[in-house]
């Protein structure tokens, strides 16, 4: 599921991208032989290298100069391969990105990762790589303090500011923030659930998962997992609540199985399948026989019409008031009907007790029901 459709956006005036005498954007070598697109400032005993990904900075023993490698050649370069992948091509997308990231092109890197994230926000490859690039780089000047106001001040970036611009920026902010106290994270996370931003929210989630001895945190992350119109997000909360060990959190979902809006039934249902337990199979069993039992509503459809059926007359000391009388005449008919079609439900059911169980015995009831009283005590 799509976390949000890719986008490059370099990173903020937080971190000095452009400075006066400042080398122009080039590729540079590093003495172990990296290659990176970067803005150079170079120092007496170190080396700032404003990067796509954000400054990195290294000793001037590390830095090995520029690269004999033309920029514009590169860019050309990527241009040309990208123009020939299609969206769903993840070796493609992967395997250019691949090749960006051996030549330093970090422009075209970032472009990628933002691509392979929207199509999975759980790319394990795509995520590798970023765990690595939020290990080395600066994001905000005040990135490092370890309490006070600037602390709060780089949290509330990470969350309003970087997890917003796109898929890598709000993987880099959450890779950062997980280092930080759970103490002062907890809030703005919580409060990043409510985002109108699919990946702050996504962030805010991720979040929730190390932070322990909240109990708003759970109640909040149940909500948002039936809430939320954004698969990614919901998984995200469902996994954070996983992390409690908490073996009633399939009762709760399970009591959402009966929940009369089919929307919440199948969410809940995904839920049960993302936290694993086997003894969900049993409610999700039982909610796909009971989707065999259609629901019965009444439908009617009638025409009104109002009309004058009397009169009440009123003395008064001169004349008399004739005061009409309305009511009202129905026409039409009430129909008992049952609902029948729900293939979408019971598919998200069948999906979900395969993944549970590791077999696949259709949409039969009676053969799911005979697996669980077998298997599951």
């Amino acid at each position: 599921m799509k976390l949000l459709i890719p986008a490059l956006v370099l990173m903020s005036a937080s971190v000095t991208t452009t400075e006066t005498g400042r080398p122009g954007t080039a590729v540079h070598r590093l003495t172990d032989g990296t290659l990176i697109e970067a803005q150079a400032r170079i120092g007496k005993r170190e080396v700032r290298l404003a990067t796509p990904f954000g400054d990195r900075v290294i000793t001037r023993a590390e830095y090995g100069g520029k690269a004999n490698t033309s920029l514009d050649a590169l860019a050309a370069e990527y241009r040309a391969a990208a123009k020939k992948l299609k969206v769903r091509d993840i070796a493609g997308h992967r395997a250019l990105a691949e090749q960006c990231r051996s030549k330093g092109y970090l422009t075209g890197l970032r472009r990628q990762l933002n691509v392979l994230l929207a199509s999975d926000t759980d790319d394990k490859w795509a995520r590798m790589i970023l765990s690595q690039v939020a290990a080395v780089h600066r994001v905000h000047r005040d990135e490092g303090v370890t309490k006070g106001r600037k602390l709060r001040k780089f949290i509330d970036f990470l969350l309003e500011d970087l997890a917003r611009r796109d898929n890598v920026g709000a993987v880099i902010a959450a890779e950062k923030a997980r280092t930080l106290p759970q103490h002062l994270v907890f809030r703005p996370a919580t409060k990043a659930l409510k985002h109108s931003k699919t990946r702050v929210r996504w962030v805010g989630a991720h979040l929730l998962r190390d932070v322990t001895g909240k109990p708003a945190r759970v109640q909040n992350l149940f909500r948002r997992s039936l809430q939320d119109g954004v698969f990614a997000v919901r998984r995200e909360c469902v996994r954070a609540l996983k992390t409690t060990d908490d073996g009633s959190m399939v009762n709760v979902y399970a009591a959402q199985l009966s929940n009369p809006d089919n929307t919440i039934k199948a969410r809940a249902a995904q839920a049960l399948g993302e936290l694993g337990a086997k003894a969900a199979a049993a409610p999700l069993a039982k909610a796909l026989a009971a989707s065999f039992k259609p629901n019965r509503v009444h439908i009617i459809n009638i025409t009104q019409m109002a009309y004058v059926k009397d009169y009440d007359v009123e003395v008064a000391q001169t004349a008399f008031i004739a005061d009409p009388i309305v009511d009202i005449l129905q026409e039409g008919s009430i129909l008992e009907v049952a609902l029948i079609s729900v293939g979408v439900v019971r598919h998200v059911y069948r999906n979900n007790l395969r993944r549970l169980t590791g077999v696949d015995l259709g949409t039969d009831p009676k053969a799911w029901r005979d697996w669980v009283k077998k298997n599951v005590k």
